[in-house]
């Protein structure tokens, strides 16, 4: 399904089409956005700005299939794996977006619930897991995560993956959550405390409102992690890619293409991940 909407500026038409994923009957698709304060920065590498530092506040939000089924066979354990790129985890912190690849995504939720003393590990766990990330700015990502733990093994009443978001109150937050650079001479870490956190609904971006300048700039008004790309075409068709996918925070991002006298030239911003 999509959604499209045009306007003529100058010589130049922008069209711009939202692509939305198909979503089976039974799937319960569900987003949970966070707010919460950073709490720890190893920064040796120096590759982050001083946005990001101790005391910073972070917003970012998740998206899942509530009804997904359980890949792990041990009856304390749920793992719901996740490889569409739909779905994913999307972190903001000072200047920097951090997110799930959405052309390459392995996003994990894993909930455990054990009893206390159980030899395998005792409580309750709530994880979730992003293998393969992205960020706003040139640095490498490696993993993104967040992790609840309750030792009394209280939090939870079954493996089940959880519809509703945690209950904050009812667990510990140990590890926090916590963004990883990459193993090499770029790494960096990340952790902060999520202090509050909420189920929003799941919402297609509406058409942005799109212009095209004398030097051919295409505008259009973005969203928070979500990855736009422009595509361009003489006849409305067959469509072919512009520059590459750029990242959404929120502001109104624009593109600059050279003009190409004596030609009709169509432009299109399409939303290439999350719903």
């Amino acid at each position: 399904m999509k959604a499209s909407g045009s306007r003529l500026i100058g010589a130049g038409t922008v069209i711009v089409c939202l692509s939305v994923f198909s979503v089976t009957g039974h799937a319960e698709i569900k987003q949970f956005a966070f707010q919460g304060t950073i709490i720890y920065v190893d920064n040796l590498s120096f590759v982050l700005d001083n946005s990001v530092t101790n005391g910073a506040p972070f917003e970012g939000f998740y998206v899942f299939d509530s009804a997904v089924r359980d890949s792990n066979t041990d009856p304390t354990v749920g793992d719901y794996n996740y490889t569409n790129g739909n779905f994913g985890v999307v972190v903001r912190i000072g200047n920097y977006i951090f997110r799930t690849d959405p052309r390459h995504v392995q996003f994990l939720v894993e909930v455990v619930n054990r009893a206390p003393l159980s030899p395998f590990g005792g409580g309750d766990h709530y994880l979730l897991r992003s293998y393969h990330n992205v960020s706003s700015k040139p640095v490498g990502v490696d993993h993104i995560s967040w992790q609840l733990d309750d030792p009394t093994g209280r939090a939870l009443s079954s493996d089940h993956l959880p519809a509703t978001p945690p209950v904050l109150s009812a667990w510990r937050s140990d590890y926090g959550l916590s963004v990883i650079g990459p193993c090499d001479g770029t790494s960096f870490f990340i952790r902060g405390v999520i202090q509050a956190i909420n189920e929003t609904p799941i919402t297609v971006p509406e058409s942005p409102a799109s212009a095209v300048g004398d030097a051919v700039e295409v505008k259009w008004q973005s969203q928070l992690g979500y990855y736009y790309q422009v595509q361009a075409s003489e006849r409305d068709e067959h469509w072919k890619d512009v520059g590459e996918p750029i990242l959404g925070d929120g502001t109104i991002l624009s593109q600059f293409f050279p003009r190409q006298h004596g030609k009709r030239t169509l432009y299109r911003v399409e939303v290439l991940s999350f719903p």
